[in-house]
């Protein structure tokens, strides 16, 4: 065979896989896309500090700080009188928690530590829990 005719399928067989890549890029894009419209929230690194500001208690202000083994969550709900109520979520390896806070909108702005959200603590109630590991009885 000559190398004209070999040329020819590698050069088909390049042009498939570059099809094929961009293809499986343009579908992550997509679910990259429908994830943050879900959760529209910049994502934070666990070291970084983070202000929540509770006196306006604006859902566009929810928080996403993703560490090593997971994900902490702040999510702004609503205002009721004069508490701001948000959700605060925690995601690990082993299994998640959700608390329901009433944060008084006096606090006003708030500066945490990553996804270390023990200043408003007090203010909040375990809401649900769930384990991916099997429980030792």
């Amino acid at each position: 065979m000559s190398k004209k005719k070999l040329l020819i399928p590698a050069t088909v067989i390049v042009i498939i896989i570059l099809i094929i890549v961009s293809r499986n890029k343009k579908v992550e894009d997509d679910q990259t896309v429908l994830q943050n419209n879900l959760f529209d929230a910049p994502t934070i690194s666990e070291n970084r500090k983070v202000t929540a500001d509770f006196q306006s208690c604006d859902p566009k202000n929810n928080l996403e700080i993703k560490f090593e083994f997971g994900k902490a969550k702040m999510v702004f709900k609503e205002l009721s009188e004069n508490n701001c109520l948000i959700d605060t979520m925690f995601e690990t390896q082993g299994g998640s928690y959700t608390n329901e806070c009433a944060v008084p909108i006096s606090l006003g702005k708030v500066e945490f530590d990553g996804y270390n959200f023990d200043k408003i603590s007090k203010y909040c109630r375990l809401n649900s829990t769930g384990h991916n590991l099997l429980e030792i009885k």
